[in-house]
């Protein structure tokens, strides 16, 4: 009787072939779910940018619906009298920018205990969060040269403003048109541009937007940023983009895409303001709050 206890004893116990069996189908159902949950982190962390590039559309155009104009940015202060020649003047405010940078940007942004950026910005009243600045899929370390862009060095900020649209009416920015070999014709300007089509707010790549120049300010010669739903085989990856009329875009971008490809995609007019013979700080400046 002691004899078939123990059998039975035995039986019900579980070999070691049968543990490393289960062991490596776990290990196989973990191999298998991994990259799915991680895609769906992303895409959760892609949502959640959206969301953060559209509140900052909000408070632009709670801005512009006070103001009358967009928020300003730094390449606002970049003189081209002749359009030959151009210098910066110094601005001293950071209530004319969006961001709340000034001519002094880099010290502003590279202090990690300067409350300048973003706080003293034109657009923090209407945001009224830091974090609201920031992608989710953003990280703090250094910039690299790859297309996801690598770090945020000083992380303060993620996005970049459109250079070319700071205080402009929206009513009268113009698209510009180009010649044949891609170069801008600046005496030929398309119709009012239609806001949906027209981008404010970008994911600008870290080297520019951190390493170089830490201003938030997306100038022509800049990349955008493909942080998401990054596809390697096929090299390219998505940005989200800020549109006048308060919408986003997720955009396709390709790696192989050169600095100048986002203006170019929407034509944009580099020059819009209202006299290029005069200085915008020689243009009534937007009132302070």
């Amino acid at each position: 009787m002691f004899a078939a206890h123990r059998r039975a004893r035995h039986r019900g116990g579980f070999t070691l072939i049968e543990l490393l069996v289960v062991v490596a189908i776990i290990a196989l159902l973990v191999s298998i779910l991994l990259p799915s949950l991680s895609r769906a982190r992303e895409q959760a962390r892609s949502v959640l940018c959206q969301t953060r590039v559209r509140q900052l559309m909000t408070g632009t155009l709670q801005y512009v619906g006070e103001y009358k104009v967009l928020p300003g940015t730094v390449s606002v202060f970049y003189e081209t009298p002749n359009r030959n020649v151009g210098w910066w003047r110094d601005f001293t405010d950071p209530l004319w920018t969006w961001l709340g940078v000034t001519s002094n940007y880099r010290a502003e942004v590279q202090n990690a205990k300067n409350r300048t950026v973003p706080y003293k910005g034109a657009l923090f009243k209407y945001v009224c969060d830091p974090q609201i600045y920031l992608c989710p899929s953003d990280y703090k370390g250094e910039p690299n040269n790859t297309p996801i862009g690598g770090g945020n060095k000083w992380y303060k900020f993620s996005y970049s403003m459109n250079a070319y649209a700071g205080w402009l009416v929206p009513e009268k920015i113009r698209l510009a048109k180009r010649n044949p070999d891609g170069n801008t014709d600046w005496d030929q300007f398309r119709p009012p541009v239609s806001p949906p089509r027209y981008p404010i707010f970008v994911e600008e790549h870290p080297m520019t937007n951190m390493k170089d120049y830490p201003d938030g300010n997306m100038n022509f010669s800049d990349k955008l940023c493909t942080r998401h739903s990054v596809a390697k085989k096929q090299q390219k990856g998505r940005s989200n983009v800020g549109m006048l009329d308060g919408h986003v875009e997720s955009l396709l971008v390709s790696w192989d895409d050169d600095s100048m490809s986002w203006y170019k995609r929407w034509k944009i007019n580099t020059w819009n303001y209202p006299d290029s013979n005069k200085s915008p700080m020689d243009v009534i400046l937007p009132p302070r709050p």
